[in-house]
């Protein structure tokens, strides 16, 4: 049970370094993506007016749903890949 709460971890770490780095994208370029807000669930607000700034805000029920959908998908393929790298040995 401990390496499932590792992975489940590791996946919420990947899933906000994602985020950060749409972030910082966005405070870059000024890429509003609304395909990409959607999937992570946060909504960036850029403004140039007195240098750059970024406002983040949620989009409530996405973000938690992103995150589930994730660490499924995560926890998945790493539980699938073990089984097919234990199978060739």
């Amino acid at each position: 049970m401990n390496i499932w709460i590792k992975r489940i971890i590791k996946a919420i770490v990947i899933w906000l370094l994602l985020i950060m780095i749409y972030l910082t994208l966005n405070l870059w370029f000024n890429v509003n993506i609304p395909i990409v807000s959607n999937i992570f669930g946060v909504n960036l607000i850029a403004n140039t007016e007195a240098g750059r700034s970024i406002t983040m805000t949620s989009i409530f029920p996405n973000w938690i749903l992103s995150l589930a959908c994730f660490v499924i998908a995560y926890v998945g393929v790493r539980w699938f890949w073990k089984g097919i790298n234990k199978s060739k040995k």
